[in-house]
């Protein structure tokens, strides 16, 4: 038996709500992603998604000195730091407010597309990318609807808001090691083995796996592998 007719079909029977297709991703996100690949829709939780990052961002920057921060980045660079003029932080808070709002969904719409190709290509699936958006879009919210509320209150917890918020939340092996204590590339390596993103890249290889009728085992290599090649990435800047 091949391993394509080996995957289930989509799920049949009635049509759960959209509440139903998010909670079932985290309870049984194969059934889940049966019904969402089924009928995919995606504007609904990709607009829910931006609405909880543009919430994030509007707690975040209340608390947060845009100096500061911008002050411990370039440090962290291991730049001089060039503090921008007064009447430029309009300019510097609107780049925050502008890569939630238009930046995110852009770079969702970009990780479909190469989803869709990953699928089409070297796994001669016929996912659509309507099919493709709805299990990004579904996972990211889901994902999401648990990692924001957790670094709000890592936040408060620590009581320093100029953090980065990507290492606030931090469940991967950096949490043992101060960041300017090892190596810049130790550092992006071990900061990229996190548990979040694990869950998240479990979630897609499960949707994909549906959708391109394929099992769960099979289809996470196509998603590891943008993975891989964006911490491949990250690990060769660091270099530098």
């Amino acid at each position: 038996m091949s391993e394509a007719s080996a995957v289930p079909p989509a799920a049949t029977g009635p049509e759960p709500g959209f509440l139903s297709k998010i909670f079932g991703l985290y309870f049984g996100p194969k059934e889940a992603f049966g019904h969402i690949v089924r009928k995919p829709s995606f504007w609904l939780p990709l607009v829910l998604f931006v609405i909880i990052q543009l919430a994030f961002m509007a707690v975040w920057m209340n608390k947060m000195d845009v100096m500061e921060f911008l002050r411990i980045q370039a440090e962290a660079s291991g730049k001089p730091f060039q503090p921008p003029p007064p009447q430029a932080m309009g300019f510097v808070r609107g780049i925050f407010w502008a890569s939630t709002l238009i930046f995110g969904p852009i770079m969702l719409f970009v990780f479909g597309a190469v989803y869709l190709f990953i699928f089409r290509f070297f796994y001669a699936s016929e996912v659509t990318f309507k099919q493709s958006m709805a299990i990004l879009t579904h996972t990211v919210l889901a994902t999401s609807l648990v990692t924001t509320p957790l670094m709000i209150a890592v936040f408060f917890l620590k009581g320093d808001w100029n953090l980065p918020p990507q290492e606030v939340l931090q469940a991967n092996p950096s949490l043992f090691f101060e960041k300017d204590e090892i190596a810049k590339p130790l550092w992006a390596t071990l900061s990229s083995l996190d548990l979040f993103m694990f869950w998240l890249l479990f979630l897609l290889a499960v949707g994909y796996g549906v959708a391109a009728r394929r099992t769960t085992a099979s289809a996470f290599w196509g998603v590891a592998s943008v993975w891989f090649v964006l911490t491949a990435g990250k690990i060769l800047w660091s270099f530098f």
